[in-house]
C-alpha cells in the first residue's frame, strides 16, 4: 500500500499559510498544516507544532515530501531553532522546501540569512521566497499611521518599498510546492 506524501505548512494558520493550504487543498494535494490552534480549512490535516519543542517534528514530518517553512515569529535568530527541523525533514525524506523570507535580508545577513544556506543544504530542491511588506499590513500596523498622520512609516529611509498582497505570495509559494522542475 502507497502511503499518500503530505506537503507541510508551517504556520499554516497565518497570513500566507492558510492561504497555501487553502489552494493546496482546491488542487487535490495532501495537505498537513502545523500550529498551534486548530485551524478551520476543511480537507488540511492538523498537527500540534511547537519550535521550541522538538518531540512535536516527528508527527509534523511524516510521511511528508514539501514542506513550507515559516520560521518562528518574533525570533530574531531562528537558525538554532530551525536548523534541527531541517536535519529531520532531510532525515524524514523532504525533498523540497520553500521558505518565507523577506526582501530586505540577505542570504548572508540576519534573521533568516542563514536559512537561505540551510534549506539548500538539506534538500535538493528549494525555494526562498523574498515578498517586501503584505498588503494585508494596512489592516494593522500601517492602518493606526494612515488614519492618524497620513503617512506610512517604514524602514526604507527616503526610498520607496512596494506592498505585496498575501494572496499573491500565496500563488507563487503553490506554484513553487507543486510545479515539477524544468
Amino acid at each position: 500500500m502507497k502511503v499518500e506524501k503530505k506537503i507541510l505548512i508551517t504556520g499554516g494558520t497565518g497570513t500566507t499559510g492558510s492561504r497555501i493550504a487553502k489552494r493546496l487543498v482546491r488542487s487535490g494535494a495532501g495537505v498537513r498544516i502545523t500550529s498551534r490552534r486548530i485551524p478551520a480549512i476543511a480537507g488540511a490535516e492538523h498537527v500540534y507544532f511547537d519550535w521550541n519543542d522538538q518531540k512535536t517534528y516527528r508527527d509534523a514530518l511524516k510521511n511528508t515530501d514539501s514542506l513550507y517553512l515559516v520560521a518562528p515569529v518574533g525570533v530574531y535568530e531562528p537558525s538554532p531553532i530551525v536548523v534541527p527541523f531541517l536535519e529531520m525533514a532531510s532525515a524524514f525524506g523532504v525533498r523540497r522546501i520553500v521558505l518565507l523570507s523577506a526582501a530586505i535580508i540577505d542570504e548572508d545577513g540576519p534573521v533568516f540569512g542563514k536559512l537561505h544556506h540551510a534549506v539548500r543544504q538539506y534538500v535538493p530542491e528549494w525555494a526562498v521566497l523574498k515578498p517586501s511588506y503584505f498588503m494585508q499590513n494596512f489592516d494593522g500596523q500601517h492602518g493606526a499611521s494612515i488614519r492618524e498622520k497620513n503617512e506610512i512609516v517604514t524602514a526604507s529611509g527616503g526610498g520607496k518599498v512596494g506592498f505585496i498582497d498575501a494572496d499573491d505570495i500565496a500563488e507563487v509559494a503553490v506554484r513553487a510546492l507543486l510545479d515539477q522542475k524544468p
